[in-house]
């Protein structure tokens, strides 16, 4: 019999877990890291494979060793296009779209035995080809099995135009929110940072809570339910971090966000 997982973690690259999910660490019964290899860094390759050996949470971690595609930036994040692969590149790349099939064939076991599959947003955090690439992966599921998918509310300037894209799906979106345990995700991230293979600021604080959307299909999530809702704003062209908590409803908090950020 296949094992059931209520609560599964799925996320591109080595630290992931940690940046965009860390409330869920402990409570989760298996962490899928999806890429690792980096055909263009041996050092970074090397560096990811002892951080995950000397993970706090190992014994529930794997990694499907996939070579990531090394598409960071690729996409047209001013008109963003979803494609079945993920996201529409400006130069068609073989291996971002062949890695969806890998990703597919990959995750099938797990995703089809699995309660609630916390993973990537699909607009990709601060804009992260291979996050919306895995997200789809995730999604492609949904129709054929019943699980819930929860992602995050982080946001950037990069890709806050393909957020907007599920402006209606969020709308109508339940959301749940989650305390961070600040000492367990800084013992995580103190492991990546001696590892090398710590891609944020070495002085990066995490939040107290975290925010996820839920995509049902098996029902309610149990876990108390939250309108509050943050994002987190990267603005890539002086590298300042500005975090906003908005006590709103989605729907006002939309009307906020096309304000802020002039779209």
């Amino acid at each position: 019999m296949a094992q059931r997982y209520k609560n599964l973690l799925i996320f591109s690259h080595p630290d992931d877990e940690l940046l965009w999910s860390s409330s869920w660490l402990r409570e989760c019964d298996l962490i899928i890291i999806c890429f690792g290899p980096s055909l263009l860094n041996c050092d970074l390759t090397a560096n990811r494979a002892s951080a995950l050996a000397h993970h706090p949470f190992k014994q529930k971690l794997i990694s499907l060793n996939i070579a990531e595609s090394n598409v960071l930036g690729d996409a047209d994040w001013t008109v963003p296009n979803i494609s079945e692969f993920g996201l529409s590149l400006k130069r068609k790349n073989h291996h971002y779209e062949n890695n969806f099939r890998v990703l597919i064939d990959k995750l099938r076991p797990y995703v089809t035995s699995a309660e609630n599959i916390i993973t990537h947003n699909p607009w990709g955090e601060y804009g992260h080809e291979e996050h919306v690439q895995v997200y789809r992966a995730v999604s492609y599921f949904h129709s054929e099995h019943q699980f819930n998918i929860l992602y995050n509310l982080y946001v950037s300037d990069r890709s806050l135009k393909l957020m907007l894209l599920y402006e209606s799906i969020l709308n109508s979106s339940d959301t749940l929110s989650k305390s961070i345990d600040q000492k367990l995700s800084n013992d995580c991230m103190g492991v990546y940072i001696e590892s090398g293979a710590w891609t944020w600021p070495e002085n990066y604080i995490f939040h107290d809570y975290e925010f996820f959307v839920i995509e049902n299909s098996l029902g309610k999530v149990d876990q108390k339910s939250s309108h509050m809702v943050m994002l987190l704003n990267m603005n890539f062209s002086n590298d300042i971090t500005i975090k906003i908590f908005i006590k709103r409803k989605l729907k006002k908090m939309f009307k906020f966000m096309k304000t802020f950020f002039h779209v």
